[in-house]
């Protein structure tokens, strides 16, 4: 199950539940006033009614191998609803790195962006379940999303990710 579709399905399950609050507070109010505080983040790049509802996978044979993504079910990204789909890729470094004269380390991510219509062997839509792209550059720990974008003036919306398992 989608991590969106178990947070929606939240106000369901909690409805008669007693608050776990000590003041006892309104559960219902509560859920108006914290419904963007479900655990993930809460930017313009989570998913709206309009957004395609796809299952994305994301599927790696070992930690230093291509990562392959594809559609797995759901809408089909057309070029009449999407504008461009973008796969992300961040690597973090593994130790902070110290970048100012007190030595505070900090991590810096690197990204890199590639189009599914730059790594697509053909025209790629409509993008459809069993459709999928491969990213060759990738490395153990990185994350990786796939994002949409409705029009060319949108700020994109994230309809999958996952964060590539580490060696072990």
């Amino acid at each position: 199950m989608r991590r969106r579709d178990v947070i929606a399905a939240l106000p369901a399950v909690l409805t008669g539940c007693q608050s776990l609050r000590p003041d006892g507070g309104d559960t219902t109010t509560d859920r108006a006033r914290n419904s963007d505080d479900a655990g993930t983040e809460t930017t313009m790049d989570q998913p709206t009614p309009e957004s395609p509802q796809v299952e994305w996978a994301f599927v790696q044979d070992s930690p230093t191998a291509p990562v392959t993504v594809r559609h797995e079910s759901g809408d089909s990204l057309t070029t009449e609803n999407t504008a461009r789909l973008e796969l992300v890729v961040t690597t973090w470094p593994d130790h902070p790195i110290p970048t100012d004269a007190t030595l505070t380390p900090t991590r810096t991510p690197t990204t890199h962006r590639r189009t599914w219509r730059e790594l697509a062997t053909a025209d790629p839509y409509p993008i459809e379940a069993g459709d999928s792209v491969t990213l060759e550059a990738v490395t153990p720990g990185d994350d990786v999303e796939v994002r949409w974008y409705r029009s060319d003036d949108h700020d994109g919306e994230v309809l999958g990710s996952t964060t590539l398992p580490k060696e072990s």
